[in-house]
């Protein structure tokens, strides 16, 4: 019984080293100066067009279109989703490499930050699921409530995610630019 357990105990050593290899290359970036780019200035203009399409779209462009911009907005939120987790990720290593893995609190924030990766990759299939959900549906309906319906929820759940994932960054930002401070200056 211990042989067995051995092969299993090295190939999850094996695998955690490489996890560990491809974390320290992904998240060892030097913090930048230049704050992220707000999207949210972008949004006032989608909104507009895409209200206008939504309310003055013949049916037929409704239901041709609205597959394939419910899944774009899904996967907008989901790589948005990763921009921001990759920040927290950034942010944790940068402030908290130092610390030993052991310790009960580095491990819970580390499990959030890969729990978070799962639910990207829930979103990603979510999308794809919408686009081939919403495409049965509208091509046995046809109907335009319907399609102006999951449009609207689509595209204002990408809305109300792009704002919060904006005000999560620029706390990340804040919070980094203040402990980044606090440490240059010894603390004090």
């Amino acid at each position: 019984m211990r042989h067995s357990a051995t092969p299993f105990a090295r190939m999850r050593s094996g695998l955690g080293r490489r996890v560990a290899v491809v974390e320290r290359r992904v998240l060892d970036k030097p913090p930048t100066d230049t704050p992220a780019v707000p999207v949210t200035r972008a949004l006032p203009l989608m909104l507009i067009a895409t209200i206008a399409l939504w309310t003055f779209a013949p049916a037929a462009w409704l239901s041709t279109l609205t597959p394939w911009v419910g899944a774009f907005a899904l996967l907008c939120a989901g790589i948005y989703l990763a921009r921001v987790v990759l920040r927290i990720g950034r942010f944790y290593w940068r402030h908290l490499s130092d610390m030993d893995d052991a310790n009960p609190s580095v491990r819970a924030l580390r499990k959030a930050v890969y729990q978070t990766v799962g639910v990207l990759i829930g979103t990603l299939l979510l999308a794809a699921g919408f686009f081939v959900l919403s495409a049965q549906l509208l091509a046995e309906t046809g109907g335009v409530r319907e399609s102006r319906l999951l449009w609207a929820l689509t595209v204002g759940g990408m809305v109300l995610s792009l704002f919060f994932g904006e005000l999560v960054t620029r706390l990340i930002e804040a919070m980094d630019a203040l402990l980044g401070r606090r440490t240059g200056d010894g603390g004090q």
